[in-house]
C-alpha cells in the first residue's frame, strides 16, 4: 500500500514539472511563429535592432539563406538620423527637420534664421508638406495633387561645394538673406505626389520630383501594408492601414523584402499577390532587415515655443558621416537623396495615418487642424 501512495505521489509531482516545460517551448518558438499582426503591435519589438539575423537562428549564414532561395540586398548601414516631424501653431501644414539637433538649434534660434550657420545650416527646416483636399485630390484624377513638400535650401555665395544641380526659380520663395549677402535661404518646390485609385482597390501614390524623377508607392484599400521600390530593392512600408481602415497606425518599419518575396509593385490585383504568396516560399516579415522606423511615440501635447512634436522617423545610411563635431551632417546641406526620397514617403504616410486619428478621436491642437 505503502508503495502505491509513494507511486501515486511521485506522479502528481511530475504534472508540474511537464506543464513547465512544455511552457518553455511554447515560449521559445513564439518569435518564430508570430503573424504580422502581433509583430506589428509589440512595441518591444518594435524598439529592437533588428537585423537580417536577428530572429533566425544562431548558427544562419547569408550564404545558408541564399541556398534556400532567400536572397536581400539590404544595404550596409554605418549611421543612423532621426528625423522629427514638428507643426508649428497658425502654420499649414507640418515640418521635417533633418535632425534632433537641428531642431533643438531652431529652437533655440526663437524659430529664426539671423543666427544660422551657412557651414552647417543647423535649424533650418528639410521639408515643409502641404496637403489639398484629401477627397477632392483623389476623386478628380491624377491632374490634381494630393499634396506637395517644399524643401529648404541654403544657397551660399560663391561657394563650389553648394549644390550645382540647385536651381532657383522666379517663383521660389526666399525665405531668408543675409545683411551681408553670404548667404541665402530658399524654399523651393521639391516633390509633388499624385494618387490614383484602379477598380477601386489598387491605390498608386506617385512621387514627382522637381529633378524629374518619380517613386511610386502601391497599397490596396482593404489590406494593411504599403509598398515600394527605391532603385532595384522592393520594401515594405509595415504596419500602414488601408484606405477602409477607420483608425490610423502609431507604428511603421520599413522592410527591405527579399527578391523572391511578393510585392504590391509587380501585382496588378490582390488576388494575383494571394497566387503568388501561396506559391512562393517565403521568410516571416519578421526576419528581414529594417531600414527605418516611424513612431509617435515621442509627440507632445502641450506646444513648447509654438511647436509641437507629431511623430519621429529613425533611418539608417549607407553615407560614412565626416566631421560630425561641426554638425556639418545634422543640417540641411548633406543629407542622402535615399534619406530624401524615404522622408518625402514617410511624410504622406504620417499625413494619411493621423488624418484618420484626428478625425476619429477629435484629438489633436484645434488651432493647427485649423490650418488644414
Amino acid at each position: 500500500m505503502d508503495r502505491v501512495r509513494a507511486l501515486i505521489g511521485n506522479r502528481r509531482r511530475s504534472h508540474p514539472q511537464l506543464h513547465h516545460n512544455t511552457a518553455i517551448i511554447e515560449t521559445e518558438s513564439t518569435p518564430n511563429d508570430e503573424d504580422d499582426q502581433s509583430t506589428m503591435l509589440g512595441a518591444n519589438e518594435f524598439n529592437d535592432d533588428a537585423t537580417l539575423l536577428t530572429t533566425a537562428s544562431d548558427n544562419s549564414t547569408i550564404g545558408d539563406l541564399e541556398r534556400l532561395g532567400f536572397v536581400n540586398r539590404c544595404p550596409s548601414f554605418i549611421a543612423t538620423r532621426s528625423v522629427p516631424f514638428v507643426s508649428i501653431l497658425l502654420t499649414r501644414g507640418f515640418f521635417a527637420f533633418p535632425s534632433e539637433r537641428s531642431f533643438e538649434t531652431y529652437l533655440n534660434n526663437k524659430r529664426r534664421f539671423d543666427h544660422v550657420d551657412p557651414q552647417t545650416a543647423l535649424g533650418v527646416p528639410l521639408f515643409h508638406v502641404i496637403s489639398s483636399n484629401a477627397v477632392k485630390s483623389m476623386f478628380s484624377g491624377r491632374c490634381t495633387p494630393l499634396m506637395k513638400i517644399y524643401k529648404y535650401v541654403l544657397i551660399r555665395r560663391n561657394n563650389e561645394e553648394d549644390d550645382e544641380t540647385t536651381v532657383i526659380k522666379d517663383h521660389d520663395e526666399l525665405v531668408f538673406k543675409a545683411k551681408d549677402d553670404s548667404f541665402a535661404i530658399y524654399k523651393i518646390e521639391f516633390c509633388t505626389i499624385y494618387r490614383d485609385i484602379i477598380n477601386q482597390e489598387r491605390i498608386e501614390d506617385s512621387f514627382v520630383f522637381n529633378n524629374f524623377v518619380t517613386e511610386r508607392m502601391v497599397s490596396y484599400s482593404t489590406r494593411r501594408n504599403t509598398d515600394t521600390t527605391l532603385g532595384d530593392l522592393h520594401l515594405r512600408w509595415y504596419g500602414t492601414t488601408g484606405l477602409a481602415s477607420p483608425f490610423g497606425s502609431s507604428y511603421i518599419k520599413l522592410l527591405v523584402l527579399d527578391d523572391n518575396f511578393p510585392s504590391y509593385m509587380t501585382c496588378r490585383t490582390s488576388e494575383e499577390y494571394d497566387e503568388q504568396e501561396r506559391s512562393t516560399t517565403t521568410r516571416p516579415l519578421g526576419h528581414l532587415p529594417i531600414w527605418a522606423r516611424y513612431s509617435d511615440d515621442r509627440a507632445t501635447v502641450i506646444p513648447k515655443k509654438r511647436t509641437m512634436r507629431l511623430a519621429n522617423l529613425d533611418i539608417n545610411e549607407t553615407t560614412e558621416v565626416i566631421d560630425d563635431k561641426e554638425g556639418i551632417n545634422d543640417g540641411i546641406l548633406n543629407v542622402p537623396w535615399n534619406t530624401q526620397v524615404l522622408t518625402c514617403m514617410c511624410m504622406s504616410l504620417h499625413e494619411y495615418e493621423s488624418r484618420k486619428d484626428r478625425r476619429h478621436n477629435g484629438s489633436g491642437n484645434p488651432i493647427f487642424l485649423a490650418t488644414m
